[in-house]
């Protein structure tokens, strides 16, 4: 992994799926401590939707979406291992 490697979950207060997505961004962060890992609120002012968001909740690797939902964690394991190499 590059350092400065950033995951991003964009979320939202009404999105039922984000509490998924929270947790999951929790273990990762805790399986990968030299990554940042953020969370961000879409209804927060202020914040600036990449290219290719739709809505939420959006997985994006160093400002690049890679997945609309929530990802299974072996398939976001095997992302950040791609990213690395």
């Amino acid at each position: 992994m590059t350092r400065g490697t950033t995951v991003t979950i964009l979320v939202s207060r009404s999105c039922g799926a984000c509490i998924a997505s929270r947790e999951l961004a929790r273990r990762i962060a805790q399986e990968r401590p030299h990554l940042a890992v953020r969370v961000q609120d879409v209804d927060e002012p202020g914040w600036s939707a990449p290219a290719g968001f739709i809505g939420t909740p959006t997985w994006c690797i160093d400002d690049e979406v890679v997945a609309l939902g929530n990802p299974t964690l072996p398939w976001l394991r095997a992302r950040l291992e791609e990213v690395s190499t």
